[in-house]
C-alpha cells in the first residue's frame, strides 16, 4: 500500500474514532483531547498546554493537614498537594492528586493522606513516603469532606449529593459501609473515641417560607449524630442554621459554624439583619443549644463577619474562618465573645491550628495566612498553579465576597450558595417571592432568571448582582462579573446512579424514552439544554408565579426543586410538574422517569450559544462571527480551524474572503480575553474547508453575491472540533463581517 492510501485510511480511521468518542461522551483520545467525562475530570496530559481546567463550583472543607512535621494543603482548583515547612513557610514539594481535590487527612498508623476527589468521584491515597498518589477509590457523587479516626483505621467520607457517608476500611482501600444521614451533608467532625460522628446539611434551608406554606423538613435534619458502631444516625440536631459550614467537636462542646436567616428582613438599606453569621455551641451529651452568637454584631464585634466556616481551637481561642469577609475572628470558647480578629485573605475557607500557630487557606488566593495562636501576623505561603484566568479568578472573589451599603452582610452566594439554591424562598426585588435559581450555561439559557427578566447574561449584569449586594458596578467588576458567571458549567456525566463512565443505565434510558415521549416533558424541557427559554405563566408551584423553563441538566444536584423549592426530591418535583404536562404514568414508569432526571448529566456537546444567534432575523454588518461551546476546547490553531460553517441545505456556497486584521477584540468588554470555560472565541471567515471533518470557518458572503440555494438556511456550525479545558482564546480572536442570516 503507497504512503497516500495508507495516510488516507489512518485520516479515515482517526475520523471515526472522534465521531465514536463524541457520541459515546468518553475522553482521552488524542484527535479529542477532551477533560475524562467518565472519570469526571482526571488529569489529562497537557503535552505542552496548560492544564485543562473547568469552572465547577466546588469548594474545599478540611484541605489542611499535619502530615509527620509537615504542613499539607489541598490546592482545589488543580490537582496538587502541597507540601509546606510550618516553621519557615518554605513549600518542600507538590504532589499530584485526582481532580478538584477539597479534603485531605492523615493516616499516620498507615503511611498515607486520604485525599478527597470532588470531580472525580474517588478518595485518593498518597503513600507519605512515596510521595506520590497510589491509588484511588470510588466512593460515590461528590465526596466533600473526610475524617479518619484517631487509630487510623477508619476514613469517613460525605457525599454530598447522596445524602449519605460512607465508611473505608484504610487498610484495605475499601468502601466497608454506607449510613443514610441528611440532605447534603458536607462537614464532618468524629469524636477522640471514634464512636460518635456529626454530619452537617451545608445547603439546609430553613422552615419558613414567606408566603408558602412552613416546611418543617428544613429543619429536622440539620447535623446527623451517627453512632458509628451500628454505623445508623442516632439522632439529629434541629434549627441549627441555613447554611452549615463548619464542625469543631471537643469533649464536651460540638462548635458549628452556621448563617442564620431571616427572610421577611431582606432589604437593601444598610443594617440589614436577614443574614446572621453565627456560631453556635452545644452540648454534646444533651445535643441542646448552650450559647450562640451572631459574631459581626455581638457588643463585643469589631465588625461585621460574613459567611463562616472551619474553626480551631488554639490558645485558650476558638477560631473561625469567615470567607465572605477575608477575616479570622478569634471567639472565647465559653461564651463566644470576640477576643481578636486578624486579615487572611483568598476568601479563606479552612483553619489547622498547632502549638504555636495558626494556618489559614486562601484556597482562591492560592496562600496559607500563618498567625500566632494569639492572632498576631506571622506570614503567608505563597502557593502556585493556579489555572483560571484572571478574570475567572476576580469574578469568583466578587461573587463570594461582601458587598458594600446594604451588601455589606452579605454576599451572592449567600442564597446562589456555590452556584446552586440555600433552598429558601426569598422576596426578589419585592416583585416575587422564590427561591434562589442555581446557575450554570447561562449564556445558553437566556433569558436570566425564573422570570426572564433580562434578555442575555451580560445586559443581566448591569442590573444585577451589584443592586443586590451593594455594588457600584463598574466596567471592570461587570466583566469581572462576567467572566465568572459566563463560565459556570455543570459536573460532568458521571454521578452515584450513573454508570461509571457517566452513561445512562437502563432503567436511565427508559425514563429517558418517557421524558421524550409518553410524559411530554420535553414538549417544554427540549434540546440538549432541556431549554429553549420559553415563558410559562405559572409554574405549578402555589402560585401564578411567571416562570422561564429551566434546565434540568444536572438538577439531580439541586437539593430543592421548583420555583418555591416546594419538592425535597426529584419525585416529589415529578409529582407536581406532570399534571402540566397532562401525562398519567404508572409507579413504574414514575420511577424510570426519575431515574432519568437523576442521570441527566453534562454528557453533550454542543454548540451553546452564537453572534449572530441561532435564527436571527436582522445581522450586523460589523464585529466577528462568535461560538460559545457548552464545555471548554483547546484553543491551539489546529484545533480551532476544525471550526467552520457548512451547509444545512443546497449546494455549496461560494464565498469571497476578503483578509481581516488580527486584532484582541472588537468589543473588549463583551467576552474578555480571560475567556470561561464555556468557549467562545471569533475567527477570520476567509478560508475554504478543505474537507467535511476538518473545516474552518468562513466569513459569508454578501447578501448580494449569494449563490442559489445559500438562503437565511444554508449555513450551520460545524462541531467537528476538540473539545478540552483551558482558557485563553485571545491569541485566535480576530473580526470579520457578515450580512447572511444564520440558522
Amino acid at each position: 500500500m503507497d504512503a497516500g492510501r495508507r495516510a488516507g485510511r489512518q485520516r479515515q480511521r482517526g475520523r471515526r474514532r472522534q465521531r465514536r468518542l463524541l457520541a459515546l461522551h468518553a475522553a482521552g483520545g488524542r484527535r479529542l483531547r477532551v477533560c475524562d467525562r467518565g472519570r469526571r475530570g482526571a488529569p489529562q496530559p497537557d503535552r505542552g498546554r496548560r492544564r485543562p481546567v473547568r469552572a465547577l463550583q466546588y469548594y474545599q472543607t478540611t484541605s489542611l493537614a499535619r502530615v509527620d512535621g509537615e504542613l499539607w494543603v489541598a490546592h482545589l482548583f488543580d490537582p496538587h498537594v502541597s507540601r509546606v515547612d510550618p516553621a519557615s513557610g518554605e513549600v518542600l514539594g507538590t504532589l499530584q492528586t485526582g481532580p478538584w481535590p477539597v479534603a485531605i487527612a492523615h493516616s499516620a498508623a498507615h503511611g498515607v493522606v486520604l485525599v478527597a476527589h470532588k470531580a472525580g468521584d474517588t478518595v485518593g491515597f498518597i503513600d507519605v513516603a512515596a510521595g506520590r498518589l497510589v491509588d484511588a477509590l470510588w466512593v460515590g457523587d461528590e465526596p466533600a469532606d473526610v475524617v479518619v479516626s484517631a487509630d487510623g483505621a477508619t476514613a469517613y467520607v460525605s457525599l454530598a449529593t447522596e445524602g449519605a457517608v460512607v465508611v473505608i476500611d484504610v487498610a484495605r482501600r475499601e468502601v466497608v459501609g454506607r449510613i443514610e444521614t441528611n440532605k447534603n451533608p458536607t462537614s464532618l467532625a468524629l469524636s477522640a473515641d471514634g464512636a460518635t460522628l456529626y454530619a452537617a446539611s451545608y445547603r439546609s434551608a430553613v422552615s419558613d417560607r414567606l408566603q408558602f406554606a412552613p416546611d418543617e423538613r428544613n429543619d429536622l435534619e440539620d447535623i446527623a449524630v451517627i453512632d458509628t458502631g451500628a454505623l445508623e444516625v442516632r439522632s439529629h440536631i434541629a434549627a441549627v442554621g441555613s447554611v452549615i459550614g463548619g464542625l469543631l467537636l471537643t469533649d464536651e462542646r460540638l462548635y458549628v459554624a452556621t448563617t442564620r436567616v431571616a427572610l421577611a428582613e431582606l432589604s437593601g438599606m444598610e443594617g440589614m439583619t436577614a443574614f446572621r453569621h453565627s456560631v453556635v455551641a452545644y452540648d454534646t451529651a444533651s445535643l441542646e443549644e448552650v450559647v450562640a452568637v451572631d459574631v459581626g454584631r455581638q457588643d463585643s464585634a469589631a465588625g461585621l463577619a460574613v459567611r463562616p466556616f472551619g474553626m480551631a481551637l488554639a490558645g485558650g481561642t476558638l477560631w473561625t474562618a469567615f470567607e465572605g469577609s477575608d477575616l479570622v475572628v478569634g471567639l472565647d470558647p465559653q461564651t463566644l465573645a470576640e477576643t481578636a480578629r486578624f486579615v487572611a485573605a483568598g476568601r479563606p475557607r479552612a483553619i489547622l491550628a498547632d502549638d504555636e500557630r495558626l494556618f489559614v487557606h486562601g484556597a482562591q488566593g492560592y496562600r496559607v495566612t500563618v498567625a500566632g495562636v494569639d492572632g498576631s501576623a506571622a506570614g503567608v505561603v505563597a502557593l502556585q498553579g493556579d489555572p483560571r484566568a484572571p478574570g475567572l479568578a476576580a469574578g469568583q472573589a466578587l461573587y463570594t465576597g461582601v458587598g458594600a451599603r446594604g451588601g455589606l452582610n452579605h454576599s451572592c452566594a449567600d442564597c446562589h450558595v456555590d452556584g446552586l439554591t440555600d433552598g429558601n424562598v426569598w422576596s426578589a426585588g419585592g416583585f416575587s417571592e422564590s427561591s434562589s435559581r442555581p446557575m450554570f450555561w447561562l449564556e445558553g439559557t437566556a433569558p436570566i432568571g425564573w422570570e426572564g427578566d433580562a434578555f442575555d447574561l451580560f445586559s443581566y449584569l448591569y442590573g444585577s448582582p451589584g443592586p443586590t449586594i451593594g455594588l457600584i458596578v463598574d466596567t471592570a467588576s461587570h466583566q469581572a462579573f462576567y467572566d465568572y458567571l459566563a463560565g459556570l458549567i455543570p459536573p460532568p456525566p458521571a454521578n452515584g446512579v450513573t454508570e461509571r463512565d457517566g452513561s445512562l443505565t437502563e432503567a436511565g434510558r427508559r425514563g429517558e424514552a418517557l421524558f421524550r415521549g409518553a410524559a411530554n416533558c420535553a414538549s417544554c424541557h427540549a434540546g440538549p439544554l432541556t431549554t429553549g427559554g420559553l415563558r410559562l405563566p405559572g409554574g405549578g408551584t402555589e402560585s401564578d408565579h411567571p416562570i422561564v423553563v429551566p434546565s434540568l441538566v444536572g438538577a439531580y444536584r439541586h437539593g430543592h426543586w421548583l420555583v418555591n423549592g416546594a419538592a425535597w426530591t426529584l419525585a416529589e418535583a415529578v409529582d407536581a410538574m406532570l399534571p402540566l404536562s397532562g401525562a398519567t404514568l404508572t409507579d413504574a414508569e414514575k420511577t424510570d422517569l426519575v431515574r432519568y432526571l437523576g442521570e441527566l448529566t453534562a454528557r453533550e456537546f454542543f454548540v451553546l450559544a452564537s453572534v449572530p444567534a441561532a435564527g436571527a432575523n436582522g445581522v450586523g454588518s460589523e464585529g466577528p462571527l462568535r461560538l460559545t461551546l457548552s464545555h471548554p476546547v483547546f484553543d491551539d490553531p489546529d484545533n480551532l480551524a476544525k471550526i467552520g460553517l457548512r451547509r444545512e441545505v443546497g449546494p455549496r456556497c461560494r464565498r469571497r474572503s476578503r483578509s481581516t486584521a488580527a486584532t484582541s477584540r472588537s468589543r473588549p468588554t463583551r467576552r474578555s480575553n480571560t475567556a470561561p470555560p464555556t468557549s467562545s472565541w471569533s475567527r477570520p471567515a476567509s478560508r475554504r474547508s478543505t474537507s467535511a471533518a476538518s473545516p474552518t470557518t468562513r466569513r459569508s458572503a454578501s447578501p448580494s453575491r449569494r449563490p442559489p440555494g445559500c438562503g437565511s438556511r444554508a449555513t450551520t456550525w460545524s462541531r467537528s472540533i476538540t473539545p478540552t479545558s483551558t482558557w485563553s482564546k485571545s491569541a485566535m480572536t480576530r473580526t470579520s463581517s457578515s450580512r447572511s442570516r444564520w440558522r
